[in-house]
Parts: C-alpha cells; structure tokens; sequence
C-alpha cells in the first residue's frame, strides 16, 4: 500500500479515462457476454442481422474513435481531447435513458460510445506508460483493465437483477451510469488530469516537465529524482531525431507484429463465445441460486476476474512481465485445450466438475493477458510512430471481437454441448501456439525506462527498412 499511496497522483492523473472506461465496460460486455440479450425491448421485432449490426456499432465505433485521436494526440493537451470522450459519453447516457426501446437510438448510442472508448483507450494507454515511474507502470496501466472489469461486473449484476423488474430496464440504468461517469471525467479531467512529460518537453519545454514529473512523484522540484526523470525524457525525446513517422521501418515492425499477436490472444481468451460457453455451464450448475429469473453466473465468473486484478495490482510490478503473461497464457490455453478434449472424448467428468477450471481459468486470465500487453504497448513504440502503433494494436483486439459476434449470430451457429469441444480446442491450442511463440520473441521489460524497453523491443530485429 506505501507504494501506491507514493505513487496515487499518476492514477489521479488518468482518472479522467478510467471514469470513462466504466461505461465502455458496459458497452462492451454486450457484446462480450449477454445471455439476455434477446429479452431487452430494443432487440424486439428486429431480425438477427439487425441486432448484429446495431452490437458490431460500438467495435466499429471503436476503430473510429482510435483513428480520430491519432490526428489528435500529437497536438492536443490531454485535457482537450478528454471533451471529446466525456461528452460523448453524456450524449449516448442520454439516449440510453430516453430512448432504451429503439433500436435506432441505441445503434447511435453504441456507435459514439464506441468512439469515446476508442478514443480513451488509446490516449490512456500511452498517458499511463509516460507519466508512470519506472517501478509502476504495470500498475499505472494495470487500472485500465481493472475499471473496464468493473464496467463488465456493472453490466452483469444490472442485468441479472433488473431484467425481470417492471420499474425500470437495464438499459436506462447504463444510460444513467454512462452519464453520471462522464460527468465525473469531466471533474477529473478539470482538476486532477496531469500532461504527459514527454508532450510538454515539446510544448512548454523543461521547467514544465520537472514541475510535473515533481507533482506526479511527490518530491521536490530540485530533487535527484526529478533530476533523473527530467534527463531520461530529454534522451528520449531527443536521440532519435530522425525517426520517420512511417510504422513498418526503423526496426517498428517486430514490436507492432508481436504485440498484434498480444491483441488476438487476448481477445481469444475473452469473448463471446468462449464467454456464453462458460456461462452455459456455470449456469447448469446453479450452484446457489435457486431463483430461476436471477441469472448470476455472469456475476459470479466476472467477479472472480476483478477479484484476481485487484489481487494481482499489489504485485504485479515485483514479477517479469514476459513471464506473467506467457505463463497465464500458457497455462489458459492448457485449461482450454483439457476441457475441450474432456467434450471430445465424452469424458464422464461433470458439470460440477468443470466449473471450477472455468473459475481458475478466470483466474489465470486475468493475472496476465488482460492487461500486460498494454503494458508493452505502452513502452515498445518510438515517441514519433507510438500513436499509430498502438491505435493499429487496438484495432485489431476489436476486428477479432467483430469476427467472433459475426460467427455467434450467423444463422448456423448455436451454442449447444456437442460443440463446446471444438470451441475449447479452437482456443487453446491458438492460445498455446500464440504464447508460445511470445515466449521466445518478447523482452522483458520490468523496471526499465520507456527508452530502455524501446531499444530491447528492436533487439534482434530483421532488416525491415
């Protein structure tokens, strides 16, 4: 705790876009688990392909809003393009309030929240891996995925406990959290939001950045650390003066190529169909709920991840990051591939049986893939190409979640027990191959500057210019 509390002010910093990941957490679990989906009253009298359309927006959306905020970043102060996502976030709350019955009205509500998301999450990733101290950006960035978990536990628990209540639909109530959250960015993004050092080097110059770095660490303006930190920039900044813009030159090649592999694997361990398969099988179990109208399983599966991150937060900047994530990856895919050959092979082993590999694959998932690779994308990438780099990075994890909603709502796909083999095995046998092949390639990174993790990320690099 004494390392978080030395350390708060470079979370305060990005409150801001965590305030706002909440909802994009709501938003995105629709698309990521909703076994209730057809029973919101936007989804009435409206064909499949519709409805796909309308989930695919947000995603999409999200493409979008990455593409907008690369022009951005570069010239715009945080602040500023904090007003792009926390207002359009105030824009789809209230047409979530108003107007849940539409389908219309939530199609465009999905598409502008898609582009704040997009929008914040690529600016947060970036802002948490420049403003974090070298022993803490793991953490710094960890935040991201911890905020969007409890997005995910929000869309659960309103769903299972509002569906069936006459009073009020769960959509107005993430109409209303999505307003009430951007309001908060607002606020934070007013008070709290602290600029990058590396932006202000180029902006402002010097004394702003070692008052800064001094804000964020909580020391003196003349201290050895600030001295430390203010030097580290300036060589970042500065020895690489003639890197072009251009993403697939200069040795960026094999940084963006690794870290898109992160992307898919992340997706692969969390996503719709991986995620209504598991809930099939937690929810046959019905291990303590006997209330048929109250699904929990959602809750109870989500749970265990925010669990497993708020666990993970107090350590994770002590272990290898490399490590971390190859081995719950690893280790995931394992469970995956276990549990599908177990289908397979019509093992006699039950329900009550697997649900607990589903709650440690939980577990696993959360401790590694869930967060470290925005973690290296926010240290892989040269100052001039990292916007781009990092945008294509994300747009791929999202391509991936278009692809698997594209699949579960064709008309010849179904989730029933006689498939869960191939969908486990499909999975984790691509999970393991992924990880794997990180494993050899990836740095480690821990403890290192931006600059530091730069230059081993181009170690070994192909000629590619």
């Amino acid at each position: 705790m004494l390392m978080i509390k030395k350390n708060i002010r470079q979370i305060y910093a990005i409150s801001s876009g965590l305030f706002i990941l909440i909802p994009s957490g709501i938003f995105l679990a629709v698309g990521l688990f909703n076994p209730e989906l057809l029973q919101h009253s936007w989804t009435y009298d409206h064909e499949e392909y519709t409805i796909l359309v309308t989930i695919l927006m947000f995603h999409i959306g999200a493409i979008a809003g990455a593409a907008i905020t690369v022009l951005m970043l570069p010239s715009y102060y945080k602040q500023h393009i904090a007003r792009f996502y926390y207002y359009a976030y105030i824009g789809a709350g209230v047409l979530l309030a108003a107007r849940f019955y539409d389908l219309w009205s939530i199609l465009i509500a999905r598409i502008v929240g898609g582009m704040a998301f997009g929008s914040v999450y690529l600016t947060i990733v970036i802002h948490a891996g420049e403003i974090a101290a070298n022993d803490f950006r793991t953490t710094v960035v960890a935040f991201v995925n911890i905020f969007l978990m409890i997005g995910f536990l929000m869309h659960a628990t309103i769903n299972s406990l509002i569906m069936y209540d006459d009073a009020m639909e769960p959509t107005q109530i993430y109409g209303i959290v999505a307003i009430l959250a951007a309001v908060g960015s607002g606020l934070s993004a007013t008070f709290l939001t602290r600029e990058s050092p590396f932006f202000l080097l180029k902006q402002e110059g010097e004394a702003a950045v070692a008052d800064t770095i001094a804000k964020l660490r909580k020391e003196s303006i003349d201290s050895s650390t600030v001295f430390a930190e203010l030097v580290e920039v300036k060589l970042t900044i500065r020895s690489e003066p003639e890197v072009y813009a251009n993403i697939y030159k200069e040795g960026n090649l094999r940084p963006l190529t690794l870290l898109i592999i992160c992307a898919v694997i992340k997706a692969l361990c969390f996503n719709l169909i991986l995620n209504l398969l598991q809930l099939y099988v937690v929810d046959e179990v019905n291990l303590w709920w006997s209330i048929k109208e109250y699904n929990m399983a959602p809750v109870l599966l989500i749970l265990i991840r925010l669990a497993a991150g708020i666990v993970w937060i107090r350590t994770e900047d002590k272990l290898p990051r490399k490590s971390m994530f190859t081995f719950t990856t690893f280790f995931g895919g394992g469970i995956l591939i276990a549990v599908g050959i177990c289908y397979q092979t019509d093992s006699d082993m039950s329900s009550r049986t697997i649900v607990p590999l589903f709650c440690v694959y939980q577990l696993i998932s959360a401790s590694g893939s869930s967060f470290i690779g925005d973690v290296f994308c926010s240290e892989a990438f040269p100052p001039k190409k990292k916007v781009l780099s990092v945008a294509i990075v994300q747009s791929m994890e999202q391509l991936v979640h278009v692809i698997v909603l594209s699949v579960a709502f064709s008309p010849n796909f179904t989730i029933h027990r006689t498939i869960f083999g191939e969908i486990l095995l499909a999975s984790g046998i691509l999970t393991l191959v992924g990880s794997t092949m990180l494993h050899i390639l990836l740095p480690e990174t821990k403890n290192m500057s931006l600059r530091m993790a730069r230059v081993e990320f181009k170690q070994n690099k192909r000629e590619d210019t």
